[in-house]
């Protein structure tokens, strides 16, 4: 928290903008691996 008492966000804007590319990616091949997909399809995502 900063000095106003309020939430500081410490990422950066990049970082925000790859998270937000990266993440519904990242779900689907945690999904993938719970199914029990091999990582050669992970291509596919």
């Amino acid at each position: 928290m900063n000095q106003d008492s309020e939430p500081m966000n410490l990422l950066c804007s990049g970082y925000k903008t790859f998270f937000a590319h990266a993440l519904p990616r990242l779900l689907r091949m945690v999904d993938a691996m719970k199914n029990g997909y091999s990582p050669k399809y992970y291509q596919l995502f």
